[in-house]
């Protein structure tokens, strides 16, 4: 539906959109539309990101407060990819459609590279960002109760009957999954806002530095939740095998400690999540695709994903 909404989108509407942070469209140039529209555009203090959100996917409260808590890590000298207020001075701008509504955001374009080699060094700092990122949720308070984002229960896991009606090992699988981290305990120490995407599209590295974008799926879950979606990142795209993994899981953590102690029983709950997140990629994909349209490599990929969530088997045993 998303692409269908973007594709559908007027010359007009991102007229608007440009107009409200300070472009027009001849400068926009594209980065793709997924559950996103991005763009691109030059400013005096150099490139800016515009994105456009239709209601279907976030509220503009939801945007509002993902943009707050990114404001907040920045403050925080945490680098991440700043927001950049409207020429209105708003963190976001709302456009109404016939059906829904666009939210406009902007940010500083992240300077550098995308690292395509997951190495001990990347991890040791990724570990380092990401502890510095658990450890500011002791010090945000979201600006109310309605400007906040979701929390873990609002995720597809809680949705797997609506999505997935035809698939009940799987569903039954995905009840089971969510009694278990009902269970877990949550606490300031442990739970909090996550990035919830972090992988190498969503981080560039430039003068000795790695800078985290695209907090579009933040929300509130376990810490190791966190750091579980990078592992798994980490295993699937790198193809790492399970002597390689424990590695370089040491230096994530050697530079993640350095900030925040891992909890003791990090390595059972790291499995849960990486459970989780296979559950989560199937949710995702069986939502955004009829498998009548999916290309023989997706539906082979999700076969792959329900044999290990059905078996309770990780990507690769650790």
């Amino acid at each position: 539906m998303i692409k269908q909404v973007f594709r559908d989108l007027s010359g007009e509407v991102i007229e608007q959109a440009a107009q409200r942070y300070g472009t027009v469209p001849s400068k926009l140039q594209s980065l793709g539309a997924y559950e996103n529209l991005v763009f691109h555009f030059p400013a005096a203090t150099g490139r800016r990101i515009l994105r456009l959100t239709h209601s279907s996917h976030r509220t503009q409260n939801a945007v509002e407060a993902e943009l707050d808590w990114v404001r907040h890590l920045t403050q925080l000298k945490i680098p991440c990819a700043s927001p950049l207020p409207s020429t209105q001075n708003n963190l976001t701008e709302r456009i109404e459609l016939a059906s829904g509504y666009i939210t406009a955001s902007s940010f500083v374009r992240v300077p550098g590279e995308r690292l395509s080699v997951w190495n001990g060094s990347l991890l040791f700092y990724l570990g380092g960002l990401m502890a510095r990122m658990h450890l500011a949720n002791k010090s945000y308070l979201p600006r109310s109760t309605e400007i906040m984002r979701h929390r873990w229960s609002e995720e597809v896991l809680t949705r797997a009957q609506q999505i997935i009606p035809d698939e009940p090992s799987v569903v039954r699988k995905c009840e089971e999954m969510e009694c278990t981290l009902r269970k877990l305990p949550a606490s300031p120490d442990n739970f909090g806002l996550i990035h919830a995407d972090v992988h190498e599209g969503n981080f560039h590295a430039a003068d000795n530095q790695i800078k985290l974008f695209d907090f579009d799926d933040c929300h509130y879950s376990w810490f190791v939740n966190d750091i579980a979606i990078l592992m798994y990142e980490s295993l699937v795209k790198q193809q790492i095998n399970r002597e390689n993994f424990r590695a370089m899981f040491t230096c994530f953590a050697q530079g993640y400690q350095k900030h925040l102690p891992l909890p003791p029983d990090w390595l059972e709950q790291l499995q849960l999540f990486l459970r989780l997140r296979d559950i989560y990629v199937f949710l995702f994909f069986r939502s955004k695709f009829q498998s009548g349209v999916m290309s023989k490599k997706r539906k082979a990929h999700l076969a792959k994903l329900k044999a290990r969530i059905e078996q309770e088997r990780l990507v690769v045993p650790i």
